[in-house]
């Protein structure tokens, strides 16, 4: 991201995704676009001020309940949002995969 302009940019990184809830009320799956019994939910937010005419690289990591559904779930989906104040600047989507584990050999 590079700020253009006279002063520092205030960005804002956001990932969200949607709970879905179809199944008792328990987390089935977590999409980047609506469907179903939903619940929005925000999986990392990161707040960043970028120096006049400087670029700078964004890094938004997951959040503790993003971690946990990744976790339980192996896979999730997420929407991406860089804004800076009340514009948005980009959006797009993800998704997350478990890592691998690594089997403990003796």
């Amino acid at each position: 991201m590079t700020c253009k302009g006279q002063t520092a940019c205030e960005v804002t990184a956001e990932l969200t995704g949607i709970e879905d809830l179809s199944r008792h009320g328990k987390v089935q799956a977590v999409i980047a676009r609506k469907r179903r019994t939903k619940k929005p939910v925000t999986l990392g937010l990161t707040r960043k001020s970028i120096p006049a005419g400087e670029t700078l690289t964004v890094t938004v990591s997951l959040n503790g309940h993003g971690n946990g559904l990744v976790s339980r779930l192996h896979h999730i989906g997420a929407r991406y949002t860089l804004s800076q104040g009340h514009k948005t600047l980009f959006t797009g989507t993800l998704k997350f995969k478990a890592g691998r584990r690594e089997s403990a050999s003796s």
